[in-house]
């Protein structure tokens, strides 16, 4: 069975095993403010989802991963954090990528708030071609936090 993975935050682009993508703008929208020929792969995208918005109880346990791309590191609040962890199957990740490394201890205590556990981080050096030289320059680090949604036997499933 195929594992079931929300890219949040995906705009046009979202992740390539992302199976489901939700995004703030609509498609219409993303396409008319990025018309560069990209397309959704074979993934359900929904937009208009402001995702710092409280999900219902029957949405929760639905994904195995959940990952955001430079989003929300940036627009999510608390909300969203305990929003991704109510999706979470029990023992799914969450995987949040962020283009500023001053942003990622908050992006941890959020997650920690939200009730995530075992969160671990990673720097990630980036780079881009430079248009007078064409080298690849540093152009400084992102970085990359993993955690999991851990439940105790016995948690109703409505309290996970």
């Amino acid at each position: 069975m195929r594992k079931k993975i929300l890219d949040i935050g995906s705009g046009l682009d979202p992740h390539p095993r992302a199976t489901h993508a939700i995004d703030e703008l609509t498609q219409k929208r993303l396409e008319r403010l990025m018309p560069t020929g990209r397309h959704f792969h074979k993934v359900k995208f929904q937009g208009g989802v402001d995702y710092n918005r409280p999900v219902t109880r029957k949405s929760c346990d639905q994904f195995d991963a959940v990952m955001s791309r430079y989003s929300m590191d940036v627009y999510g609040n608390q909300q969203a954090y305990r929003n991704a962890h109510c999706l979470l199957k029990c023992g799914g990740e969450i995987t949040i990528r962020g283009g500023d490394t001053r942003s990622a201890q908050q992006v941890k205590k959020k997650l920690e708030r939200a009730g995530f556990k075992d969160i671990q981080e990673r720097i990630i050096p980036t780079t881009y071609q430079s248009p007078t030289s064409g080298r690849r320059e540093p152009a400084g680090d992102d970085f990359e936090i993993r955690a999991r949604k851990v439940c105790e036997r016995g948690t109703p499933r409505s309290r996970r």
